[in-house]
């Protein structure tokens, strides 16, 4: 992914933070490695590029909590999401950026509701969502 949508979002909301989540795969270049949530990050986090955030997705598979439904799942990721908005400054965050389904790191699909509930934070706090569809072929 180009650094383009990034500069758009900051430039467009006047904001500097990037939220990322882990396991995510973006590119190789220095802005959207450190995009990226997966080990490729590390040679190019020195220099990093500033204001890239990372936040855990919703893999349940490997949660190790048993939820009793994908809205319960959603609800938890999306509530830990939203204290971590709280933390950094809504006011701070210009986009969240994912993948709708993580590929480059085992194929995680979100639980039902999850994106859905993503889409509402952001317009909430007036954070834009860039989804990165290149593995969904979107």
């Amino acid at each position: 992914m180009a650094l383009t949508p990034i500069y758009a979002a900051r430039t467009f909301t006047g904001r500097s933070k990037i939220l990322s989540r882990y396991r995510s795969y973006h590119g190789s270049t220095l802005g959207s490695g450190n995009l990226s949530g997966d080990p490729r990050r590390f040679a190019l986090e020195k220099p990093a590029a500033n204001g890239f955030l990372k936040f855990f997705d919703p893999y349940v598979y490997r949660s190790g909590i048993k939820f009793e439904s994908d809205e319960e799942a959603s609800a938890y990721y999306l509530g830990l999401l939203e204290q971590q908005i709280q933390y950094e400054g809504a006011d701070q965050i210009a986009a969240i950026e994912v993948e709708s389904i993580t590929g480059a790191n085992g194929v995680i699909i979100p639980p039902d509701g999850y994106l859905q509930g993503l889409r509402k934070l952001c317009d909430k706090y007036g954070i834009l969502l860039i989804c990165d569809e290149v593995m969904a072929g979107f």
